[in-house]
């Protein structure tokens, strides 16, 4: 894995602000920021140089949930995905960060909580792809007109198969935000 930075930043507005300092964390699913705009978040499925549709059928039904948070390498990189009424948060030492959430969900056989790097390598026609490379570009990968975010995200995988109810994931630690969080 890419190196992580010892800094990430997060652009929110409104009451969000308060909620990161006072421990109110939101993961979303990938279909969630479908519905904000991003259309191809998440999706496997793929249209092939020679016209086959390539079709991943867990595109709207995950085998495997997942839920994330999204991050930036850089104050500019959170801006510019967010609009102008953003605040933005700093998250200092994400990798202890990332321990804390861990330490307060279920054994590791059934959760997986991990940093990804966003790689900017997704495409409209493909060559040729396998399923392992369909289940990369679907959680790993996003158009390259999205560069200039350098995102990093904070997710939480569900390992064990089972329908999603709702397109969140919502935990409520008290304080806990102000330990990692400050507004830049």
């Amino acid at each position: 894995m890419t190196n992580l930075p010892d800094t990430l930043y997060r652009a929110v507005s409104g009451n969000s602000v308060e909620s990161h300092l006072n421990g109110n964390f939101w993961f979303r699913s990938h279909a969630s920021f479908r519905i904000d705009g991003d259309k191809n978040e998440g999706v496997g499925s793929h249209l092939m140089k020679d016209g086959i549709e390539s079709k991943d059928v867990s595109d709207d039904f995950p085998v495997q949930p997942a839920y994330f948070m999204c991050f930036s390498e850089s104050p500019k990189g959170s801006q510019a995905c967010g609009r102008s009424d953003h605040r933005i948060l700093r998250l200092r030492n994400p990798d202890c960060f990332l321990k804390a959430i861990k330490s307060r969900l279920p054994e590791s056989s059934f959760v997986v909580v991990k940093w990804i790097k966003i790689e900017y390598t997704k495409q409209d026609l493909l060559e040729d792809w396998n399923p392992s490379a369909t289940f990369h570009r679907k959680f790993h990968c996003k158009f390259p007109e999205f560069a200039s975010e350098r995102e990093w995200r904070l997710q939480i995988q569900f390992m064990h198969s089972f329908h999603i109810m709702n397109d969140d994931l919502r935990f409520h630690w008290r304080s806990f935000g102000q330990t990692f969080f400050d507004i830049v």
